[in-house]
């Protein structure tokens, strides 16, 4: 895939994300829906699945990132925004640092 169709599909998916929570926000609530997830299995799997994937990402955002103020920016944003943050880093930053670690082949 290229760099150019690699950063449209996560600005599409920044896109979608805050299409979703907007609409989620709208018509929500979303007190009570943390709620019934603590008290459901699969909302508790769901919930620890998501924060799991943010700190392993979080983890691999600091040690490719040289920049730490990029890097703390990133991870200020993320308990906000969630995967939005993430995705934007990957988009506009991170790609190309994991391609200039990465030898070619």
């Amino acid at each position: 895939m290229s760099e150019a169709a690699f950063r449209a599909l996560c600005i599409a998916g920044i896109a979608a994300l805050a299409a979703a929570k907007i609409w989620a926000g709208m018509t929500g609530d979303l007190a009570a829906t943390l709620a019934k997830a603590g008290d459901d299995p699969w909302g508790l799997a769901a919930l620890a699945s998501l924060y799991l994937g943010m700190f392993a990402f979080a983890v691999a955002l600091i040690r490719i990132e040289p920049d730490r103020r990029i890097a703390i920016g990133v991870l200020a944003l993320t308990p906000l925004v969630g995967n939005m943050a993430l995705a934007g880093w990957l988009a506009w930053r991170g790609l190309g640092l994991i391609r200039a670690r990465t030898p070619l082949r």
